[in-house]
């Protein structure tokens, strides 16, 4: 028997109400189980009380066998389908990460078993996982399918219809990122000066040039150089205050997380190439008629408007394949011979220094160089140190060898005299040990 106990219905967002029912389930002998049934429903205060209602009836009809089996029926295509809807109504969630769990969710479609929710097994998790491999997906893309499959079924069992989570069951065959991490590619210092100075020696009044070079030197991301305005520029203080990333659609939001949002120190050469850029562009704006302002964006496009992220990247792969730093492959794989910067066509494929990668390389480096943890994870603003840790200790150089040349020195008893050492123990004989 379940008795229902006290209902809770919260805001968690402008529109979207937080419904929480407590309920007992006595229906093991002699044993109480306590628990919470927990919904989210976007409208208004009313719609929210009207959900908790139906929940407790639900809850209420569970203690009978027939609604039980009736509930636990439920097809995994159909609430996948609901739970991403849910998802997708809720305010405060990125744009890029409804866009993501949206493709995660029809990789759940496209390849798991319509069945009842409560049937799904460990080896259906594996089957899935297997397929996305087979059907060329990345490593890091089954990683977030799992933990997508895993959160919509921790929300399955608060919903009651299934027991236990066959995600969390199921044996991890997809490696982590820890062995994933010494497969990403950074450049080596050589290569990264080689970069910067071909770079350097580019069109300086190109907006995507001087953004390029902003990003080798900082090792932001892509969404946050772009998202800059001149006023998050701070030339007096050698600051850039990180606050905003731009989507794949372009808008303007908030960062990856909220301990992306900081301020980096730059030298005086970023201060110097930005202080240049800005001249640059307030005369070619001034040439369209628009006037340069605190809130222009810092990178524009020859028509004024903010550079749309894809177009930085498409740009940059041109770059690379016309630089030594890339190449692309025609439609029959063969690589692309006399590349002269022109637009691909159709079919193209581009292998070779991704911008993101960028990144990595001043992540890579700054450990390499000695540089400490806690400064690394802030300045390219990681949520958590742990996640600079895992994903870039390959980084970090082997300093076994310094590790026991220490320990020996600290262990050595050369010029050690016991008679000098008020706390040295009297011994019956020297090299007497217990038997």
């Amino acid at each position: 028997m379940i008795r229902i106990g006290k209902t809770r219905v919260e805001p968690c967002g402008e529109g979207v109400w937080l419904v929480t029912v407590n309920y007992t389930d006595e229906s093991k002998q002699g044993r109480a189980r306590y628990g919470q049934s927990v919904r989210r429903v976007a409208g208004s205060r009313e719609h929210a009380l009207a959900l908790a209602a139906d929940v407790a009836a639900e809850l209420g009809a569970c203690s009978r066998p027939e609604a039980r089996v009736e509930r636990l029926d439920k097809g995994l295509h159909d609430f996948i389908r609901e739970n991403t809807a849910a998802r997708a109504a809720m305010k405060g969630l990125a744009r890029d990460t409804l866009r993501h769990e949206r493709l995660f969710a029809q990789d759940l479609l496209d390849r798991m078993p319509d069945k009842p929710v409560a049937d799904v097994v460990p080896a259906d998790v594996c089957a899935l996982i297997g397929e996305l491999l087979q059907a060329g997906k990345s490593v890091d893309r089954c990683i977030r399918v799992r933990k997508f499959l895993k959160a919509a079924f921790e929300d399955a069992i608060e919903l009651r219809l299934c027991e236990s989570n066959p995600v969390t069951r199921q044996s991890k065959i997809v490696p982590d990122r820890v062995s994933t991490a010494s497969r990403r590619h950074s450049l080596s210092r050589d290569a990264l000066v080689r970069l910067c100075y071909i770079l350097s020696m580019c069109d300086g009044a190109n907006a995507k040039v001087v953004c390029a070079r902003l990003i080798a030197k900082t090792g932001i991301r892509r969404g946050e150089a772009l998202a800059l305005n001149w006023e998050d520029v701070l030339f007096d203080r050698l600051e850039l205050a990180v606050f905003f990333s731009v989507d794949e659609g372009g808008v303007r939001g908030p960062t990856k997380t909220p301990k992306s949002e900081r301020r980096i120190r730059v030298e005086q050469d970023v201060v110097d190439l930005l202080s240049a850029w800005r001249r640059a562009q307030r005369r070619m704006l001034f040439s369209l008629g628009i006037r340069q302002t605190e809130r222009t964006p810092v990178f524009t496009t020859s028509k004024g408007t903010r550079v749309g992220p894809t177009t930085m990247t498409h740009w940059f792969e041109r770059w690379c394949a016309l630089y030594g730093f890339g190449q692309f492959f025609d439609a029959e794989g063969d690589p692309v011979v006399d590349y002269a910067g022109q637009k691909p066509e159709k079919g193209w494929r581009y292998e070779g220094l991704r911008l993101h990668e960028l990144r990595h390389t001043s992540v890579t480096l700054l450990l390499a160089e000695g540089e400490d943890l806690v400064t690394v994870q802030n300045r390219h603003g990681h949520a958590q140190g742990s996640t600079t840790l895992d994903m870039y200790a390959h980084a970090i150089p082997a300093k076994d060898e310094s590790a026991a040349i220490i320990m020996a020195r600290l262990t050595s008893t050369s010029g050690y005299d016991p008679a000098s050492d008020p706390g040295f123990p009297k011994i019956p004989e020297f090299g007497l040990c217990p038997k």
